[in-house]
């Protein structure tokens, strides 16, 4: 079985994310994806706390966003005015050929039915309508992330909750898309202390889906691990260093 995030226990801490990095590459992604000539209807599909609908919504780009945690959707809302909709990804409460673009930013693998989500997203996309999708691919084998390194079964879990950027542009393909394409878009890379991890946040079982996920068995060793190397590394009068090189991934695809 599966296993979803609980974004009501995440969504007061799910903003930190925009303080620690600023996601440059993915709004010049997305900025370009959205560039046109005539006013666009778009869909944000999981639009969480409305990071993107505060950073991209003009007169010319009107964005609704679409999340299925009413959490997530009540802080999106706060002293904002957007269009929100709660829904599944996978039954998209539109008509027919709706939207000129739809994106999803890092939320495709929590979506129960990839598949039929695609299919949906196709509906509501008028002729000529685009697709993009932010997302980490761990099936490269690439990245580096010391949660994959302290907690055992968060690389196994990603590996079955993300799929790989040939997966989905093949799945586009067989909706109806062309000019299905994939560019590296962002690289989180860098070292952050232990401590100083700690003291931000960063081992909150609500600073990251892979960790919210975890069982609490499988948190507690990772944990554990962490401080016996906390431990050692200052019995040599040295820091534990947590290492990351992240990437995500940018899909997009074009109907005729």
């Amino acid at each position: 079985m599966s296993r979803r995030a609980d974004y009501k226990s995440i969504a007061p801490d799910f903003d930190r994310r925009y303080q620690i990095h600023n996601y440059k590459g993915v709004e010049r992604a997305l900025r370009t994806f959205l560039l046109s000539h005539v006013p666009l209807d778009v869909l944000d599909v999981g639009c969480g706390t409305g990071h993107w609908l505060v950073r991209l919504t003009s007169p010319e780009t009107r964005i609704i966003g679409l999340d299925a945690s009413a959490e997530m959707l009540l802080r999106a809302g706060r002293n904002q005015t957007f269009e929100l909709v709660q829904a599944e990804a996978e039954a998209l409460p539109f008509d027919l050929e709706r939207f000129d673009r739809i994106f999803c930013v890092n939320s495709f693998h929590h979506f129960t039915d990839k598949r039929t989500f695609l299919g949906e997203m196709r509906r509501t996309l008028r002729a000529s309508g685009g697709f993009l999708l932010v997302s980490l691919d761990p099936h490269t084998g690439l990245d580096k992330w010391w949660v994959y390194d302290y907690f055992e079964s968060a690389l196994e879990l990603d590996m079955r909750r993300y799929l790989s950027t040939s997966q989905i542009r093949e799945m586009l393909s067989e909706v109806g898309f062309t000019h299905c394409r994939t560019d590296v878009v962002e690289v989180f890379a860098g070292t952050v202390s232990a401590r100083s991890a700690l003291e931000r946040g960063d081992l909150a079982r609500t600073a990251t889906s892979q960790l919210t996920i975890l069982t609490d068995d499988e948190y507690d060793k990772g944990w554990k691990r962490i401080q016996e190397d906390m431990l050692a590394a200052a019995a040599n009068a040295e820091e534990l260093v947590f290492t990351s090189e992240l990437r995500l991934y940018a899909t997009t695809g074009w109907l005729r």
